[in-house]
């Protein structure tokens, strides 16, 4: 059996830490689901407010259960 060179251990090293940042970069990808937000900001009366700025935020269960 012949000893393993320092270039064939670095290759492997770089093909495995290759593939996890291809991993990650691909379930961040997939975990972004677009969503379409529709509609109008009023005031009482039903006008529209110039400049109103709308903020979403999604809250999560922090439960894994």
């Amino acid at each position: 059996m012949q000893p393993m060179k320092l270039n064939n251990i670095q290759t492997g090293f770089k093909r495995i830490l290759l593939t996890v940042a291809t991993a990650f970069m691909l379930g961040n990808g997939w975990a972004q689901d677009a969503k379409v937000l529709k509609g109008r900001i009023v005031n009482a009366e039903g006008e529209p407010i110039a400049g109103a700025v709308v903020n979403v935020a999604e809250n999560l269960p922090m439960s894994f259960m």
